[in-house]
């Protein structure tokens, strides 16, 4: 239903085993069929195609430079008997790990070195920022930029809505212990003389911090959380924060409750994203429009209106089913690509990534699938009884 567009040369980078030889062969060959701008990234490709000859050339001296400079991030620094967890670590995820590592110190820094309240809350942006661009599958920014494929990106998705919980946490702890208006004070010089440029965090007297700040006259967290509409947005953004990321640290819940746990994801980005916004942090609405943008073009115009709903499936032996419909004339994609499907029978939400079996030139498309998990053990099943749409 859906069709993903990583490209032939992204596919094969992380294939560190290749002699340089065969690396040449898979550049060039990539490179060959990039007469269509932009397939790995749909709403581009459908914007230019009509362009697509006058912008190939262009394009493909894009995908020369690209794999240029990424190439050489793709080595690992580790050895191959270190654990399977550790031993496919490259130079290119350690330069990954910088803009990590600096936001977590800015953060440190504005919190309990500078205990500036709105410095805090404008480096706490920055994680989500990135949050947002690696959740899309096809749509990525990073993808076409720096040529990694999705499913490179979802551990660092993990590792930037980690640091966004984080750098939020000291938001709210700096907003609790010292507030806006400690810190101008300070600079004044005076305790009583405000700037009239200051940040009212709630809503309690003249303009001042709240009352139930640390700091205040009736300090009391939970009052503090809800006094007033900016620290109540605040609370409620941070609130749905927690939720998206514990949860989805531990694999089971994935695993076994999947629709659910996919559900209730995107409400909880939908909360955290109007309540971002309400709490300040404007820049949330350029990449959640971004963000939902990528849902619209790969539900709705790709596996809802441009790509069949309808194929054939059979059991194979040795535990493979191969799956099989008559290729449109609009879906394009180069050898090595993957498609996502999504089976109503079994979930209308779960979408799986599946390498294409058939070349572009054939007019029938074919993915064959191993049997390995609980989905695959129930399309097998499915397979056994029926052809199904």
């Amino acid at each position: 239903q859906y069709h993903s567009s990583q490209s032939l040369h992204i596919n094969h980078t992380t294939k560190n085993s290749m002699s340089e030889r065969e690396k040449r062969k898979v550049v060039n060959h990539a490179h060959k069929h990039a007469g269509r701008p932009f397939i790995d990234v749909p709403l581009f490709h459908f914007i230019f195609k009509p362009v697509a000859f006058l912008i190939a050339p262009i394009w493909r001296a894009f995908c020369m430079i690209r794999w240029a400079l990424a190439r050489p991030l793709h080595r690992r620094l580790l050895p191959k008997f270190v654990p399977k967890r550790l031993s496919h670590i490259t130079i290119g995820e350690l330069v990954f790990a910088i803009p990590w590592l600096v936001v977590f110190f800015l953060s440190y820094q504005a919190t309990f070195t500078e205990k500036e309240t709105e410095k805090s809350g404008t480096v706490a942006t920055l994680p989500l920022v990135v949050v947002f661009l690696t959740a899309n599958k096809s749509n990525s920014l990073i993808s076409f930029l720096l040529g990694v494929p999705f499913e490179r990106m979802v551990q660092w998705h993990y590792l930037w809505a980690v640091l966004s919980l984080i750098t939020a946490a000291f938001h709210y702890y700096v907003a609790y212990a010292f507030g806006d208006d400690r810190r101008r004070r300070i600079l004044v010089g005076h305790e009583d003389e405000y700037n009239d440029d200051h940040r009212n965090l709630g809503s309690s007297g003249d303009g001042s911090d709240s009352i139930h700040s640390l700091e205040g006259t009736n300090p009391d967290f939970f009052k503090f959380s809800f006094d007033g509409d900016e620290n109540t947005t605040g609370t409620i953004f941070f609130l749905a924060l927690l939720l998206l990321t514990v949860p989805n640290l531990l694999s089971v819940l994935r695993r076994w409750f999947f629709e659910g746990f996919y559900h209730i994801h995107i409400i909880l980005v939908i909360v955290l994203s109007i309540f971002g916004m309400m709490h300040g942090a404007e820049v949330i609405a350029y990449v959640f429009i971004w963000w939902v943008l990528d849902l619209l073009i790969r539900y709705m115009l790709m596996a809802g209106l441009l790509y069949p709903h309808k194929a054939s499936i059979r059991s194979l032996p040795a535990d493979v089913i191969e799956i099989s419909f008559p290729k449109p004339a609009n879906f394009d994609y180069h050898p090595g690509q993957f498609i996502q499907i999504a089976v109503p029978k079994l979930s209308m939400s779960q979408f799986h990534p599946f390498s294409l079996s058939s070349s572009p030139h054939q007019g029938v498309v074919t993915i064959h699938i191993r049997v390995l998990g609980n989905w695959t053990k129930k399309l097998s099943e499915l397979a056994k009884k029926t052809v199904f749409p």
